[in-house]
């Protein structure tokens, strides 16, 4: 039918992995994750994605989606004739589009130290250009696109969700941590600053700016040198 779109999923289950093809009506308004939604509840109840709150804040509908890592709930159907989804490149499947990030508490425990270590206990007056820092990287949703859209994670860059993660705390004036070496020693002198990242970012935040070049701009200016791209 004219008014119909072919869904083409990327199915993954112990067996492999094939792209299966849906063809669904195209409804005004309707979102990706409204048509994972639709195929599941009318077509084939056996497909599996995740999601939670349908409003952008949870993160965990990200999926790529013709070749651009997006959230789900946030992105209308496109205006082709076909959709391909498959799931987040950084992290493991489960089953189908449905992902999980296995390290990622163990990154936060072992490597970025959390939670900061205080300077005093007293109260103290944060400056409002460091409010404004902050509050951009605590904007962070970890939904993970923008690990899935760095080229350099497979070369053993953590990569830029935690970068922002290190880059929050840092910018917090009470903590103590210096985070820009951990992040030196995983792989952040990987990064060549594509801009990937901050471009799938749902939230806008300027990852590039505000997280990862101050993190090797601390690092080049307690080490007082500079480093070359590649192995030291």
């Amino acid at each position: 039918m004219e008014n119909n779109i072919t869904v083409k999923i990327l199915r993954t289950t112990d067996e492999g992995s094939r792209f299966q093809s849906y063809e669904i009506e195209r409804v005004e308004g309707m979102t990706v994750l409204g048509a994972l939604i639709h195929i599941h509840d009318n077509i084939d109840e056996t497909l599996s994605f995740d999601y939670n709150c349908r409003a952008g804040r949870c993160g965990t509908c990200g999926v790529v989606m013709n070749g651009k890592p997006t959230l789900a709930c946030e992105t209308q159907l496109p205006k082709t004739n076909e959709m391909v989804i498959e799931p987040k490149r950084s992290h493991a499947i489960i089953k189908d589009v449905m992902t999980d990030d296995p390290d990622i508490w163990k990154i936060r425990k072992d490597v970025l130290k959390f939670p900061f270590t205080p300077k005093t206990s007293q109260p103290f007056v944060i400056p409002p250009h460091q409010t404004e820092r902050f509050n951009v990287l605590d904007s962070c949703i970890e939904c993970g696109l923008c690990q899935s859209s760095c080229p350099n994670i497979k070369n053993g860059w953590i990569g830029p969700m935690h970068a922002v993660y290190a880059a929050k705390l840092d910018a917090h004036p009470l903590d103590t941590l210096d985070r820009s070496e951990l992040l030196m020693r995983k792989g952040i002198r990987l990064c060549d600053t594509n801009f990937s990242c901050q471009k799938s970012c749902p939230k806008g935040i300027t990852i590039t700016q505000d997280a990862i070049i101050p993190e090797k701009e601390a690092w080049i200016d307690k080490n007082g040198i500079f480093f070359r791209l590649g192995k030291q």
